[in-house]
């Protein structure tokens, strides 16, 4: 499982990084997917930003990087974890608008777990 991109949609970062995004990160992505053994390969969506965000962290650049992730994970033909539906809309979650508290990280935890065993559950609300 590979999940990159909050730090990336600080405005000083996405400027510089947003025309090179797609190429670096399928990049890193296949130097994993390169490394000898064989394994099942997941990208995540970057996880929600409430409001403002904080420390230049936002929500709408962590949007426009949704579908170049996705455009990835279908170019690599890897399955797909979102982190950004398990936690929209669920604000108390995180409480600095960017890190997840417990109930937070428990709502990632369930959307890895139902991605990787196949199962649609719903992440109960907060």
């Amino acid at each position: 499982m590979i999940a990159l991109g909050t730090n990336d949609t600080k405005p000083q970062n996405w400027t510089n990084f947003k025309k090179d995004f797609e190429a670096d990160y399928k990049n890193l992505v296949k130097q994993f997917m390169d490394l000898p053994g064989k394994r099942r390969m997941f990208i995540c969506r970057p996880p929600y930003i409430p409001g403002d965000g904080n420390f230049g962290i936002n929500d709408p650049n962590t949007v426009a990087e949704i579908p170049v992730i996705d455009k990835v994970a279908k170019d690599l033909k890897l399955g797909i974890i979102d982190l950004h539906a398990a936690l929209k809309g669920k604000d108390g979650m995180i409480p600095d608008n960017v890190h997840p508290n417990n109930d937070g990280a428990a709502a990632i935890a369930l959307a890895v777990f139902n991605a990787l065993a196949g199962k649609a559950q719903s992440v109960p609300a907060q």
